[in-house]
This record gives C-alpha cells, sequence and structure tokens, in this order.
C-alpha cells in the first residue's frame, strides 16, 4: 500500500518512512538512504528513521553526518509525545559514546523483560567494540532459561534446593541419604 501511495505522491511522509524502513532492515541501502531522505527532508522526525539515516551516514564513512542525525534522534526522546523504545534508545546512546547510560537503558530493558535476545545481543556487541569482555561475559551467562524450570518451581515452593533421585526405583524408604544441590 505505501508503495502504491509513494507511486502517486513521492514525498509522502509515511510512505516514505515505512518503505525506508524495510529497505534499510532488507539491507537496500540505496533504496532506504534515498526514501529516508526524502521522509527527512519532508519534515519527518522520529527517532527510528534519523538513527537509520546516521548507519546509513557510518556506512558511507561520513561519521559528522551520522553524528548529527543520533544526536537528533537521541534528542527526540525528550519529547514526551515520542514511545519509549528502550532498545533504540541504547543503541543511539552507543552509537554517540555515551557508556554509562547506554549501559544502565540495557540493564534496564533487560531486566524488565529477560528473554529479549536482540537487546542482549545490541548490548553484548557494544560491550565488546568498549573492550569489556567481563561485563560481556555476565551478560551472555545471565541469558534466562525457558520457563517452567526448576527455577520457576522455586519460586512458587519456596524451596532451598533440590535431590536428584534415580528414575528406575519407583519408591525410597524413609531415611535414605541423598545430596542436597542448593539454588
Amino acid at each position: 500500500a505505501f508503495a502504491a501511495v509513494a507511486a502517486i505522491e513521492p514525498a509522502d511522509l509515511d510512505a516514505n518512512r515505512w518503505l525506508g524502513t524495510l529497505a534499510f532492515y532488507d539491507g537496500r541501502t540505496d533504496e532506504a538512504r534515498t526514501r529516508l531522505t526524502v521522509y527527512r527532508a519532508s519534515g519527518g522526525d522520529e527517532p527510528e528513521p534519523l538513527y537509520q539515516l546516521g548507519e546509513l551516514a557510518l556506512q558511507s564513512r561520513d561519521g559528522a553526518r551520522a553524528h548529527g542525525y543520533f544526536t537528533e534522534a537521541l534528542t527526540r526522546f525528550d519529547d514526551p509525545s515520542v514511545q519509549a523504545n528502550a532498545p533504540l534508545l541504547a543503541n543511539i546512546l552507543v552509537r554517540l559514546d555515551q557508556r554509562a547510560r547506554a549501559t544502565e537503558v540495557f540493564e534496564s530493558a533487560l531486566r524488565e523483560d529477560p528473554g529479549r535476545d536482540h537487546v542482549r545481543a545490541d548490548f553484548v556487541s557494544a560491550l565488546f567494540a568498549w573492550d569489556d569482555f567481563r561485563q560481556a561475559n555476565r551478560v551472555l551467562r545471565a541469558a534466562p532459561h525457558p520457563t517452567n524450570t526448576s527455577g520457576d518451581f522455586v519460586t512458587l515452593a519456596g524451596t532451598d534446593g533440590f535431590v536428584e533421585l534415580a528414575a528406575y526405583r519407583g519408591a525410597y524408604p524413609p531415611g535414605t541419604v541423598a545430596r542436597l544441590f542448593r539454588w
């Protein structure tokens, strides 16, 4: 639908925003650059397309232009009407080398939802770029286990640990000694 709108009205803000974003994520950089530039020239100022324009500028080795787009994208988060997007904000902060604040946003997003693997991957990538391998190791090791594991049972049962018993024995007499594995 957006392609049809863009064919009729080449400067349509929404059509260029979404077609440019799709092209960006599909790796069609020339189309993404063209559409997102038209979007920006038409008054578009959402953080994600600005971030994408910054990434495209980096690919073209235009660091000054990229920095401008990233800075502008960051200022858009000051507007209360802009929907919160922690992973995007964190990646913008990474590009602007605001390490402490980026780390804070990444960690907050992962505390809120530990299963967000794309956020974990972006965070680890940033930590590698900053040569913070110890922290990257911690973030990778903190990956959650799928639900309905013994960890979920711990929350429900309030136990101190568990014992492993052989599956082939049907019953254990009172007083059977078994190793206790603490949580």
